[in-house]
């Protein structure tokens, strides 16, 4: 029975799914099955192993549907992986993130790396809007005032953005 099969389909047409099914990763076979809720989403995002490059990626995959949630939790402080939360907003240009994330970056109880990420993902949101924040904050000395002289020299050292697909391969950048 085998050899039959083998014999009348060209192995090269059986080889190309045989290797998808076994090399492709979870996401990419999960994304044919039943879609996730929004708290599955985050669940996934939170249990994510994978290496820090590829910690947003659960977010990125579930995208538009999930940005409700994310704003709601970014409140939280001690929101676990809340800077590639704060990452993601700014990821995907989500525009009704602006409140919350202007929020964390004008709160002086907020660790200044939190607040660097926030003023990263204004950027990749609104640029105007961010480099008249960044004036404000250039002259702290430490991460918030980094990201500030960052966006405003040449250099504009903003994080690469984080497509659907490399979300979905899983790749690393």
């Amino acid at each position: 029975m085998a050899n039959i099969l083998f014999t009348t389909v060209p192995r090269r047409r059986l080889i190309a799914p045989l290797l998808i099914l076994i090399l492709a990763p979870t996401e990419l076979v999960s994304c044919f099955s039943q879609p996730s809720t929004p708290e599955e989403t985050l669940e996934r995002f939170y249990s994510n192993q994978g290496p820090e490059e590829t910690l947003m990626d659960p977010l990125i995959l579930e995208g538009e549907s999930v940005v409700p949630l994310v704003i709601e939790k970014v409140k939280d402080q001690k929101m676990l992986r809340r800077r590639y939360a704060i990452g993601f907003l700014g990821n995907g240009s989500y525009k009704q993130a602006l409140p919350v994330l202007q929020t964390i970056l004008q709160d002086n109880s907020e660790l200044d790396y939190f607040r660097g990420d926030a003023l990263h993902s204004i950027y990749q949101i609104d640029e105007a809007a961010a480099l008249k924040y960044a004036q404000s904050y250039r002259n702290e000395t430490n991460y918030l005032g980094q990201v500030a002289q960052d966006l405003l020299t040449v250099k504009r050292l903003v994080p690469q953005r984080r497509s659907y697909w490399t979300a979905l391969l899983g790749s690393q950048d």
